[in-house]
């Protein structure tokens, strides 16, 4: 019941991907490394960014979120303590995409190879230790193996520098005190109102929160990705 929600923002950055390979490809093929590592830590650090947004829900209210959708609050602790390896998974995925663009398929699908073999002996060992708390534990352990495997083959390929670790680090950062305000604030609300409302609520509330102090941090360089396109929509026109 939780892995549906676990794999959300996969979706997301699955579009992005869509969007950036055709662009990655071209750069790649002209040679143009800066621009492609430019696209590249786009890439990344947007993941990092959809990831700590559903991470705050998650961690913060995933018993409630699985009480409204199943019935069912158990799945919701084990959503909250799986929420973490999103962040690893996210970069799996998006660095996969990466390589496969750029015509590095064989190792792409190597580093995912080796990933899922230790994914899969921390399966078989762990649960007697943490029980199904090791799908969860063994998920993460999988994915960050497999996406720093991707890094050294695009570092390796591309010259990409690792300046997407201090984003990453930023989100984790502000997940903590935006999730705590969400917990915080249903806390507060739920006694008053239905459920569903004061979810939605402290959800809204804390994710806010969150997307504001990524803006304030310029965590994704918004800003620079929006002059960016207007000074090639300009260009177009011209």
């Amino acid at each position: 019941m939780a892995n549906p929600l676990l794999f959300a923002p996969n979706a997301i950055i699955g579009s992005l991907s869509v969007v950036l390979i055709p662009e990655m490809s071209a750069s790649m093929a002209k040679k143009e490394f800066e621009k492609l590592n430019k696209q590249l830590l786009l890439g990344i650090n947007f993941a990092f960014l959809i990831s700590g947004l559903f991470i705050v829900a998650y961690s913060s209210m995933g018993s409630e979120i699985t009480s409204i959708l199943y019935k069912d609050s158990e799945s919701g602790i084990y959503l909250q303590i799986a929420t973490f390896s999103m962040i690893p998974t996210c970069m799996m995925a998006i660095t996969q995409s990466a390589l496969n663009s750029i015509g590095k398929e064989y190792p792409s699908f190597a580093n995912y190879l080796v990933g899922n073999f230790f994914m899969i002996t921390a399966i078989f060992i762990l649960p007697k230790f943490i029980g199904i708390f090791a799908v969860a534990v063994a998920t993460f352990i999988g994915s960050l193996i497999s996406s720093t495997l991707n890094y050294l083959s695009l570092r390796k390929a591309t010259g990409l520098d690792s300046s997407f670790a201090k984003y990453a680090i930023l989100v984790i950062i502000f997940v903590l005190p935006c999730s705590l305000l969400t917990k915080w604030t249903f806390g507060l609300i739920a006694p008053y109102m239905p459920k569903i409302l004061s979810v939605g609520i402290a959800l809204t509330l804390g994710m806010l929160c969150y997307a504001l102090l990524c803006l304030i941090t310029n965590v994704l360089n918004v800003r620079g990705v929006i002059l960016e396109r207007f000074a090639k929509l300009k260009t177009r026109k011209a």
